[in-house]
This record gives structure tokens, sequence and C-alpha cells, in this order.
């Protein structure tokens, strides 16, 4: 069973356990009798009545035992006479009150030599507030007299008591719920502002354009949102100056590679000029993909609504026109997420020109997993040590020797294809293919149609 790690949750969990105990507390309280006399909390005639209505019946002829036994009963007591104990038991009406007559030891002493039970109906508790009425005894005590006719006394539940319970449940399960609502209401209250303070932490991970976060709630989580709006706008400065400078030095780099490449025209030996030549251009790709690295975190690309296989289709199409051992192996289905055009075929695009470099061949298959749709670009190539799968997702991490730098690149094509995809709100994995070959995959979640 997973821990409960929810704020709200847990306080929740917390005043419920405490109310719980408040409630169990004050019908434990209301619900119990007080203990009066020898008869308890279960309220039985006191032993000193018991004797003289069992005297009186003894001295008593058949028809002053009948008046006797009219004056005797009342709305909440009835007595009669039998020829022998009521049956008692499991599958009776009432149970044998052995403990009741340890309970009730002074009913000894009182009665005598007379034989004597005490008994209790089954679900006594329930009884007493549910049944009420001439037909609801709940308590009973037996005693059989010298002429050996047995005296049966019944106490029934008080109306009034009844109504007492009664009216102590509704009232208890009333402030129950009442108090159930004003704790929810409150712990709604004070955990909403952090549960917004969380979202918008992680929003501000992918999205640095994000709006700022409205302060409210208790004055410590307007504080921290304060906080958390000034921390968010200097990164965003810091972000925006870092690629401000970047841009500066690039533009001013393009200016003297232009004339470097114009002065490279005047070298005599075609072979110098060559390598003079390519040495400017990975100079130019450098920048590009410097400035690309630095440009998505500053201004994220905006996402569309994309078919994900439409889109590699015609990228594959591209490619293999182009010559380039590129192929796609297309879903019968679309695959709707959402993204930037721009920022998805930049990411495809470099996946497959580093499969195409470094592995021969570009193989593209794409599909859907739960609601997550993913895309894979397998290579033939010799695969990445498992050690350094994560490593060369850092900018400027090359292989040695299969991916050296003589190959082209300077390390920043997967760590773009790695930030563009967090920026995207996908993710990207490396893995080694069982029959050789590295396989990049990119999950975007499933958009709804």
């Amino acid at each position: 069973m997973r821990p409960v790690d929810n704020l709200s949750t847990r306080m929740i969990l917390i005043l419920a356990g405490g109310l719980a105990a408040i409630v169990v507390l004050i019908a434990t309280v209301l619900l119990l009798p007080a203990a009066r006399g020898p008869g308890g909390v279960f309220d039985v005639p006191l032993p000193r009545e018991a004797l003289a209505i069992a005297e009186a019946l003894e001295g008593a002829q058949s028809v002053e035992q009948g008046r006797i036994l009219k004056a005797v009963n009342n709305s909440v007591v009835s007595a009669r006479l039998e020829r022998d104990f009521p049956l008692s038991g499991p599958r009776e009406d009432y149970w044998d009150g052995h403990g009741l007559n340890r309970l009730f030891q002074s009913y000894a002493a009182a009665l005598s030599d007379r034989e004597f039970r005490v008994e209790t109906r089954r679900r006594f508790l329930r009884g007493y507030i549910r049944r009420a009425g001439p037909a609801a005894p709940t308590i009973r005590l037996s005693v059989r007299l010298h002429d050996g006719q047995v005296l049966v006394v019944e106490r029934r539940p008080s109306g009034v008591v009844i109504t007492f319970v009664k009216r102590a449940i509704v009232l208890v399960l009333a402030v129950a719920a009442v108090l159930a609502v004003v704790l929810a209401l409150a712990v709604r209250q004070t955990t909403r502002p952090v549960s917004r303070l969380a979202e918008a932490v992680r929003r501000f991970a992918v999205e640095f354009d994000a709006p700022d976060l409205v302060p409210s709630g208790p004055r410590e989580i307007r504080d921290l949102s304060a906080d958390f709006n000034d921390m968010k706008h200097r990164i965003g400065e810091l972000i925006a100056g870092r690629t401000r400078v970047l841009a500066a030095v690039a533009h001013d780099m393009r200016t003297y590679l232009t004339r470097l490449r114009l002065r490279v025209d005047f070298i005599d030996d075609p072979g110098q000029r060559d390598r003079a030549v390519r040495d400017i251009e990975e100079m130019s790709a450098l920048l590009d993909d410097t400035l690309m690295f630095a440009g998505h975190d500053a201004q994220p690309p905006q996402r569309l609504r994309l078919n994900l296989v439409g889109e590699l289709t015609q990228l594959s199409e591209i490619r293999a026109a182009s010559g380039e051992p590129v192929d796609f192996v297309a879903p019968t289905y679309p695959l709707p997420v959402l993204a930037s055009p721009l920022a998805l075929r930049r990411m495809v695009g470099n996946l497959v020109d580093n499969a195409v470099r470094y592995g021969s061949a570009a193989h593209l298959t794409a599909g859907r997993q739960g609601r997550l749709a993913w895309i894979e670009v397998a290579d033939d190539g010799p695969g990445v040590p498992q050690a350094d799968l994560d490593r060369i997702l850092k900018p400027f991490e090359r292989l040695e020797p299969s991916r050296a730098r003589e190959h082209g690149g300077a390390g920043l094509g997967l760590a773009i294809v790695h930030g563009l995809a967090e920026a995207q709100g996908a993710r990207l994995t490396l893995s080694n293919a069982s029959a050789g070959g590295l396989v990049a995959r990119l999950e975007f979640p499933l958009e709804a149609a």
C-alpha cells in the first residue's frame, strides 16, 4: 500500500481521526446510562423492590395476586406469574444471564433462598434504541416464589430515554457532518495555494515564460509565492542575457568567418583550400547548434496539435529523396500530439543525422502505448556502451573513437534533442538494440481527439 504523501489528504486524515475520537467519546457518554443502585446500568428493579413484590404475592390469594400484579404494572414495568422460568438461550429472545447473576449479588442476599435469574435481550443496545412499546422489554428478572410459581418482571426502556438517545445520536451525527464539512473546506483553502505553487514550479521547469503565480492563502504561502515569482524573473533574465551574449558573439564571429571564407579562395593548394572550407563550415554549424541549444530555454517554441505519422512520413520521404538511407514503418492509426512543428522536425532530424552518420542507416518506427505516443530511431552501428548512454545527452559530450570529432559534430546534437523534448513535454531515452545499434526513443503524451 502506497503511503499517503498528499498534504491535504494527511491533514484530512488527522482531523478526521480526531473528530471520530470525539464522536465516539460523546456517544459513549450519552448512550451509557448512569449506574444507580444495585441495578447498575441495566436498571432492573432493586432487590428490596423485588423482595416486597415476592412476599406480597406469596401471602395473597389468586384474586389478590391479580390486583397486586395490576398495581405493579406500569409504563416501564411488566409483572406476571408463570409456572416455570421462561426459556432463554442462544435460540431464544433472551440470554441466560449468569454473568448478570454475579453482577447482581445483592439479589441473592435480599431474596434469601428464592431462585432468581436476571436476563437481557440480545442486541441490547439496538433494542434499547429502536424497540419501544409494551412488547419490547429489554431486561427480565425471574424469581421463584415459595408456592412454586415464578414471578417475571420485565423492564422496558422509557419513552423519554428512547427519545433522548435518538436525538443524541442525530445531534452527534449532525455535529460530525458539520465539522467534517468545515474541516474539509479549511483544509482545502489551506492546501490549494500549496498545490498551485507546486504546479507553477513544475510548469516553470518547461516554460520559462509562464505567467506569474497570483499570491494567495496564508501569509507564509503568499510570501513564498512572491519569492518564487522574483526567482522566476531573475532566472529568465539570466537565460535571456546568456542568449543575447551568445547571439552577439555569433554575429561577430560570422563576420570573421565570412571574411575567412572569401580569403580561402586565394589559397593556391586545392587540398588545403578544401580543408579550410570544411573547417569554416564546421565552425558555422557549431555556432548554429550553440544558438539553438541556448535559444530553446529562453523562448520555448509554441506547441500545436500535430499528427506524428504525417510528420514522420514527410520527413522520411524528403530524406529518402535526397539519397539518404532512411526508412519509416508507419502505423495504420494516427498519433495526435501537442508539439512545435519546428522543434519536432529538429529533434527527429538530429536523431536521423546521428543514425546515418554513425550507424549507416536510420530506421524510423512509431506507435502508442497507453496514453503515450512514441517514436524510435534505430541505426545499424555498434551502439553505445551502457555506462555512456546518459553522458552523451549532455552538451559537448562525444564518444571515442567511434563517434570522434573527425566524423563531424560538436556533441550538441543529442543535447539539443534532450532539451527540446523537455520543453515540449516529451521524454528522450537511449538504449542498445539486442541485435546491435543505438535506439533513440521519444515519448509524447497523446492528445484527445
